[in-house]
């Protein structure tokens, strides 16, 4: 009975169809997480509570994706670190020094009192994204998620167009201070951000020729 405990408690984590497949599983979570954001807050604004849940879902992919990365890419011998994974697990390592010797640890972690300010889940999510797109190699699969950026710049673009013409139906987010056009970003500057977006499709459309 401990032999058969021992075994098991020795035994590594088979994590061969996920490593043999991840790619493919990068590329299919990117794209739901490109879509997901703009239709989540489409959601949350059309029962009033404008951006209710995009900190939580960046939150959330920041402790889930970064667990599961590193768990991953622990089990997985054959890879081997690139610039990149160096560079994004250098910010990391400065992000959690930065929150371990700030002034203010709480704020630092649970975000700020100001509107909009992101916490250090958020930051870590932002590091996800980019390490998961490092690692999308295939031309079919960037093209999936090129796809996928794409149905989120319309679904950011087309909400600014109704509020920059009056005609959106539902309240403006901060529109007692400045009525502005943001589609569902939600960032003054929306086409400061799309524009970021379709230059990353742009650039895309290239690598993939």
């Amino acid at each position: 009975m401990r032999d058969k405990k021992d075994k098991l408690l020795s035994k590594e984590i088979d994590l061969s169809f996920i490593t043999d497949n991840l790619e493919d599983i990068l590329t299919k979570a990117l794209t739901v997480i490109a879509i997901s954001f703009p239709v989540i807050e489409l959601i949350c604004t059309m029962l009033g509570y404008p951006n209710l849940l995009m900190h939580t879902l960046l939150r959330t992919i920041g402790y889930v994706g970064f667990t599961f990365l590193l768990i991953v890419f622990l089990n997985n011998k054959k890879h081997k670190m690139v610039l990149s994974d160096m560079l994004i697990l250098l910010s990391t390592l400065f992000t959690i020094l930065s929150v371990v010797f700030s002034l203010d640890i709480d704020s630092s972690i649970a975000g700020a009192s100001v509107d909009l300010a992101e916490d250090f889940g958020q930051v870590i999510g932002y590091y996800v994204i980019f390490f998961a797109a490092t690692h999308v190699i295939k031309a079919d699969n960037k093209k999936l998620i090129m796809i996928g950026m794409l149905i989120a710049s319309l679904l950011h673009t087309i909400p600014a167009i109704l509020q920059r013409f009056g005609i959106w139906p539902w309240e403006l987010y901060e529109a007692d201070e400045f009525p502005v056009a943001y589609g569902l970003t939600p960032h003054h500057n929306f086409y400061g951000g799309i524009a970021v977006i379709f230059s990353a499709l742009t650039a895309m459309i290239y690598i993939t020729k």
